[in-house]
């Protein structure tokens, strides 16, 4: 199943934080709503909980690198953000000025998805910034020698 490759951002007490997402699915038109899945491991899920918002950030074909740079890395351990331009959205997540796109919104629903988090969001504010771009998809990643890390599970919750 190929699904597009995503850095979901959101922010908390002015620091911004991010991560790599690959689980996320149209869930409805009318109201705009995405599914959103986050890993319970990642420091960005742990703020979503608290905060409800995040922006949704398209990862542009010709940047595969971000991969390995919002995906293999901790925000408990470096930030993420250093060197990265960016600006506050409309609703206050990190909008990352090299995305193709991004999509904000706030969390509607979650439910415990097995290890990660299933949320049900609904949008605020979408906008295509490069529409002739194409969109780094989990096909692409995999062609590029990404793999899912090997990571211990969750501790218990």
């Amino acid at each position: 199943m190929n699904s597009t490759c995503v850095v979901v951002t959101t922010a908390e007490g002015g620091n911004p934080y991010g991560c790599l997402v690959t689980f996320i699915v149209s869930a409805s038109i009318q109201p705009r709503r995405v599914v959103v899945m986050t890993s319970y491991e990642n420091l960005t899920h742990e703020v979503i909980e608290r905060t409800g918002n995040m922006a949704i950030n398209l990862i542009p074909a010709d940047k595969p690198d971000w991969l390995s740079h919002w995906g293999y890395q901790s925000g408990r351990d470096i930030d993420k953000f250093e060197g990265v331009e960016w600006h506050p959205g409309e609703n206050g997540c990190p909008v990352l000025a090299e995305a193709t796109g991004h999509i904000e919104g706030d969390v509607v629903d979650t439910i415990d998805g097995g290890d990660h988090a299933v949320r049900l969001v609904g949008l605020t504010t979408a906008q295509l910034k490069r529409p002739k771009s194409a969109t780094l998809s989990m096909i692409d990643a995999l062609a590029h020698g990404w793999e899912e890390p090997n990571v211990a599970p969750p501790p218990p919750r």
